[in-house]
């Protein structure tokens, strides 16, 4: 909830939605891009973080309205409580603690085959933030997670 009674527009600075990507993700790129941290760029914005970490879906579309994306795509792969142990990610369900909300985990080889497609953006400040590849934890055979 904004308490300064302002309506959100679309920021002077942003970029296209990666798909997958959570609103977690897209929100924490988007806040690096506008020289933020993502802290600061939702208090600047008077979003919850909370709000944001349990994906409440009003706070999902600010920040699509922010960062000029579709509002659907970014909710799809929004991590959403479903009762008690579950959440449901891309219209499937997971238990708790499969879902990485917050951080995430990567095979080396897999860590190389994302840097070697994202080294541009990373230079431009872009490639920080949480991924969808990223959000569901799954076992790993051999040497690469996907």
């Amino acid at each position: 909830m904004r308490s300064n009674g302002r309506t959100l527009e679309p920021l002077a600075f942003a970029y296209p939605l990666d798909e997958p990507q959570p609103a977690a993700g897209f929100g924490s790129r988007l806040a690096a891009l506008n020289g933020r941290s993502l802290r600061d760029f939702l208090r600047d914005m008077c979003i919850q973080q909370r709000s944001l970490d349990k994906g409440i879906a009003s706070v999902v579309r600010d920040i699509a309205t922010l960062g000029r994306a579709d509002p659907e795509k970014l909710l799809r792969y929004t991590p959403v409580p479903k009762g008690g142990k579950f959440y449901e990610v891309a219209d499937e369900t997971f238990v708790r603690l499969a879902v990485n909300r917050t951080y995430s985990g990567s095979v080396p080889a897999a860590c190389k085959k994302i840097w070697t497609v994202t080294t541009d953006l990373c230079a431009a400040g872009l490639g920080s933030g949480l991924n969808g590849h990223c959000l569901i934890s799954v076992p790993v055979l051999g040497t690469e997670s996907f």
